[in-house]
């Protein structure tokens, strides 16, 4: 079994990951949402490492990686993220992402299938009209304020479920962390239309969405694009599904494991 940490440079960046469980089996690639880090997961590892090979990235940016050099597109991060995974010579792997992350690893398993065995989409914007991101974009800047970095009072939206005092800390610290780099992804986030990769994700692809969560509406632009994909909504979950039902996603992607 193996619980460890390491670094990778990438083009823009050098990215920080842990690895735990056990290197010989399949391995799952995690990727967290906009403003946290693997922490996220931190209730979904160590049920994966017992029975796979977890990496759980932090993405430029976030958690223990570096600053990119400058902002990132989707594809850029797409592109260190696969990087990564061939560098750590795993593939093909089932690649896990929530929200930001359940974009870049769509962008991978379109544009590189074959490093991705198995998709696993928790929360994932299916939204398929400019105006649609324009306006989730908005509404973050508008609550930001001119820094463009998330403020104390910023507050923990994304989850249905309070979380404990520990985790609500944790998640604070994480945003705080991000600071510019906060808007700098939704800018990211709000330039990529998922659209035309769909039809490129050849491998089975399971999203996971919440039951409020807010992007639920959008999610048949994801299940009438990709060829093989099947949803399941989390009973009395939001957006942010690892951390309000980390059991219910763990058990998703050990299921998805190929």
């Amino acid at each position: 079994m193996v619980h460890a940490t390491g670094s990778w440079t990438a083009g823009l960046g050098e990215l920080s990951y842990r690895r735990e469980g056990d290197p010989a089996r399949p391995s799952v690639v995690l990727i967290h949402a906009v403003g946290t880090s693997t922490h996220l997961w931190d209730g979904v590892i160590p049920i994966l490492a017992a029975e796979v090979d977890v990496v759980a990235i932090d993405l430029l940016g976030h958690g223990a990686s570096s600053d990119p050099r400058r902002d990132l597109t989707i594809p850029e991060h797409a592109d260190a993220v696969a990087g990564l995974v061939e560098h750590l010579g795993i593939d093909p792997v089932t690649l896990t992402g929530c929200s930001l992350g359940a974009l870049i690893a769509l962008d991978v398993a379109a544009r590189r299938p074959g490093l991705v065995s198995s998709l696993v989409l928790n929360g994932c914007p299916g939204w398929h009209l400019e105006s649609q991101r324009t306006e989730r974009l908005i509404s973050i800047a508008e609550r930001l304020g001119p820094s463009g970095r998330p403020g104390p009072d910023f507050g923990l939206a994304g989850t249905a479920r309070p979380p404990s005092a520990e985790v609500a800390a944790r998640r604070m610290e994480d945003l705080q962390r991000c600071g510019r780099w906060f808007l700098s992804s939704w800018w990211a986030m709000a330039a990529f239309d998922p659209v035309p990769r769909l039809e490129h994700i050849r491998c089975p692809t399971h999203l996971a969405m919440g039951e409020s969560d807010f992007h639920l509406a959008t999610s048949s632009t994801l299940t009438e694009g990709i060829s093989d994909v099947r949803l399941s909504v989390i009973p009395g979950a939001g957006h942010l599904t690892p951390f309000d039902d980390a059991r219910a996603i763990a058990r998703l992607v050990l299921d998805s494991v190929r």
